[in-house]
């Protein structure tokens, strides 16, 4: 049956993919093993489901994981979380998207999940373009 695999030859009983693997065909020699940003969490799978956004996974996994603070995935099936650039922020595990800091704020680095003030005699305006990130900068008088 499908989620099954007879992987020695005269073998009277299919064996059932573990966690992690899948049988997608009849008659299969083996299990395969679910592609990263993809999960088999239950035995006996025909297929593996795609991850959330906000989630990734490595070959073979059961689960998908939350992405870490400072880190996102945008899509179904991620197989890794990216970090967000620096000027935005992921405040917390398992985001789908980074955002923005508000004016008089930056990201100093990639990866941040938090925003800093401006340092003094530095401003940052209300974040702008398609990307909204913001760096500090010296204010220039006119």
């Amino acid at each position: 049956p499908l989620g099954t695999a007879a992987g020695r030859e005269g073998q009277a009983q299919c064996d059932v993919c573990q966690l992690g693997y899948f049988s997608p065909e009849l008659g299969a020699a083996a299990c395969r093993a679910c592609e990263a940003g993809q999960f088999a969490n239950t035995t006996a799978r025909s297929s593996c489901l795609l991850c959330e956004p906000g989630t990734s996974s490595t070959t073979g996994s059961s689960m998908c994981s939350p992405c870490g603070l400072g880190t996102y995935a945008t899509s179904y099936g991620s197989p890794q979380c990216l970090s967000c650039d620096s000027g935005r922020y992921a405040p917390a595990v398992g985001t789908s998207v980074c955002i923005a800091c508000p004016g008089g704020q930056e990201a100093r680095t990639a990866n941040s999940y938090t925003c800093q003030n401006c340092t003094a005699g530095k401003f940052a305006p209300e974040p702008s373009g398609p990307r909204g990130a913001v760096t500090c900068t010296t204010r220039r008088v006119v």
